[in-house]
């Protein structure tokens, strides 16, 4: 749509101030203004993403005809197009992949029960604005990550129908997120650390089905993997993040994971990065124990010392605070549903005996005590 404003140069409107006088030319400039007013305020004149002229899908008039809608559309649309301008040909093409993914997953998750998009349904509006805001805030993980190296969402969504055999359930949907490095963006002497990169972020494939015996068409999943930050600069962290909800089932399930790569060595963490020796599995388990069983009371389920032992001893259980290493758990680990993913924090400074000299030092010194 052409801007109203540029058929209005100063000259004319000179003129027109001058002749504003006249009775009849008052009238004619209040009707102008009225004209200009629609045109700048209408939803044709807010949706940047597409022409709301030309707008014939059901889910292009939802948009149209929502002001709030059609303006974050075009804020997701400029986001996009700034991504997308910054990847080379192959990520350029995956995340591409992913959009129209989108495009096609959020029409088909907000129809109503006959299958369509309902472009006077504030139901049909709400589900949209949430889905905008989801698609908006995983764009934005896009940035310069470790030694600059360009960090992109790779995405997936699907909507199927639903076979639980529920009334009140219709479809079953599924998200996935990864981020990904662009390996081709990447300067010939950081390609060998982008490669790495990306074959340890996509080295273990997400699964978004047959989550305890659940099919993908009896529940709806949400998986995450994304970077998290680390106390250590030698250590590159993420983050698996994943929702499962069963068709009928009482309650959602939620888990989380960590991975974490070696900047040092360019290779994944191994637990010999950050403790040396044995002991530290039997000081550490120690120290997890004791700090649930204060933290969970009665809510601490773990029968067996050698079944704790088994979790906090892998690394896809810890993450690196500037405090401690904090030991994460999904629900039904050490305790019942009711209390949540419980974490504990075991201070750096218990575990000074056991940790890698190396490690030890890249932690953050704390700084020193005011006289």
């Amino acid at each position: 749509m052409a801007d109203p404003m540029t058929q209005w140069s100063p000259g004319l409107i000179l003129k027109l101030f001058l002749l504003s006088s006249l009775p009849s030319m008052r009238i004619a400039l209040s009707l102008v203004a009225f004209v200009l007013s629609f045109l700048l305020e209408s939803p044709l004149s807010l949706a940047a993403s597409f022409d709301c002229a030309k707008a014939k899908k059901p889910a292009e008039l939802l948009i149209c005809g929502a002001p709030a809608l059609s303006k974050v559309d075009s804020q997701m649309g400029e986001i996009y197009r700034k991504n997308l301008a910054e990847l080379s040909p192959n990520a350029a093409q995956q995340f591409k992949d992913g959009q129209r993914d989108w495009l096609i997953y959020w029409p088909g998750l907000c129809a109503n029960d006959a299958g369509k998009i309902d472009p006077k349904s504030d139901e049909t509006l709400q589900c949209a604005k949430t889905e905008y805001a989801a698609r908006i805030a995983t764009l934005k993980l896009q940035k310069r990550s470790v030694e600059n190296l360009l960090a992109f969402p790779v995405s997936h969504y699907r909507v199927l129908k639903s076979t639980a055999g529920l009334d009140f359930i219709k479809n079953a949907h599924h998200t996935e997120t990864r981020m990904a490095i662009d390996v081709d963006a990447a300067p010939a002497e950081q390609k060998a650390l982008a490669e790495a990169l990306n074959h340890w972020l996509g080295a273990a494939p997400i699964e978004t089905s047959n989550i305890n015996g659940e099919d993908e068409t009896t529940s709806d999943t949400e998986i995450q993997l994304t970077f998290r930050d680390a106390a250590s600069p030698l250590i590159l962290s993420a983050q698996q993040s994943g929702f499962l909800m069963g068709h009928g089932a009482a309650h959602p399930l939620s888990t989380a994971s960590q991975r974490h790569f070696n900047l040092l060595s360019k290779r994944p963490l191994r637990t010999d990065d950050i403790f040396q020796g044995k002991e530290w599995e039997e000081v550490l388990t120690r120290l997890a124990e004791k700090a649930l069983k204060k933290q969970l009371a009665d809510n601490y389920s773990v029968d067996k010392v050698e079944t704790l032992k088994a979790l906090v001893v892998q690394p896809e259980h810890w993450v690196f605070d500037k405090k401690g290493l904090t030991l994460t758990f999904n629900p039904y680990e050490v305790a019942p549903y009711v209390a949540g993913a419980p974490e504990v924090t075991i201070p750096w400074s218990s575990l000074t005996s056991g940790l890698n000299p190396v490690f030890v030092a890249s932690l953050p010194k704390a700084p020193a005590p005011r006289r």
